[in-house]
């Protein structure tokens, strides 16, 4: 067996991305999620997906009839969108600091993309970026982890097997819990067996939850008014089962520079 050594968030990853998110629900919630776009802003049509991965949550808004493009920060993961979406537009770029030609209606931060931004520092200058490319009243959508259901729940270590054909998986995710900093480092220890050759290669994501009221006021200092905080696809009301909050918020100024 070959053992890689650890690397930066998704590089090494991001090959295997979609098999290990092949459970995802990803046509549901992209489904719920237009429908709250169009409940606040029955006219929106064009979206920027910020941290769009592999592209499969902005093809379904593209589906759902949203001018959509995305940008994300791994060169690997917007080659594999712009080879499986040659018809969309993908480009590298970070959540932080983007520049639009033109600015769009809607926002999308999926899949915990903001937990992710683990410095105020970089909430601060995520939403700066996000106002700057909305166009006015627009929408700012994007889910993190939330703080109630982590400190109840507790991170844990858990192991996860995938098959596609000759291909397994198997991921053993190790958490390290900061609760001064409210951060987990998840280290991924993957093994990849194709056919007889097996490789081994280790990822740390450190991620950060949030309480709501600190959503709240990072948003409010950035000029927009949050409009809704629920369970994703289901608009439930959080509670400490729920791991992952999803906000919908409207650019109302420009917040402060």
């Amino acid at each position: 067996m070959m053992t890689l050594p650890s690397m930066d968030s998704f590089q090494q990853y991001s090959e295997y991305y979609d098999l290990l998110n092949r459970d995802k629900l990803y046509e549901q919630e992209a489904a719920w999620v237009a429908e709250r776009i169009r409940s606040y802003l029955p006219q929106a049509s064009s979206l920027l997906d910020v941290g769009s991965g592999t592209g499969i949550y902005t093809e379904q808004f593209q589906k759902l009839g949203f001018e959509a493009q995305g940008i994300d920060l791994s060169e690997n993961m917007v080659s594999i969108a712009r080879s499986r979406m040659p018809s969309l537009a993908f480009d590298v770029g970070d959540a932080r600091h983007f520049d639009l030609q033109e600015p769009v209606d809607v926002i999308t931060l999926m899949f915990h993309v903001m937990s992710y931004l683990v410095k105020d520092a970089d909430i601060r200058e995520a939403l700066h970026a996000c106002s700057k490319n909305l166009n006015e009243n627009g929408l700012l959508c994007f889910d993190v982890w939330h703080a109630p259901a982590v400190l109840t729940q507790k991170p844990e270590e858990r192991t996860k097997t995938y098959r596609n054909g000759n291909l397994e998986i198997v991921r053993n995710a190790h958490p390290t819990h900061d609760e001064k900093a409210h951060t987990v480092d998840v280290c991924y220890h993957i093994e990849v067996t194709d056919c007889d050759t097996t490789t081994a290669f280790i990822e740390h994501h450190l991620m950060r939850y949030f309480f709501p009221h600190e959503i709240e006021e990072f948003l409010k200092e950035a000029g927009f008014e949050l409009l809704e905080a629920t369970q994703i696809a289901t608009g439930s009301v959080p509670s400490q089962d729920t791991w992952g909050v999803f906000y919908v918020a409207r650019k109302t100024t420009e917040g402060h520079q």
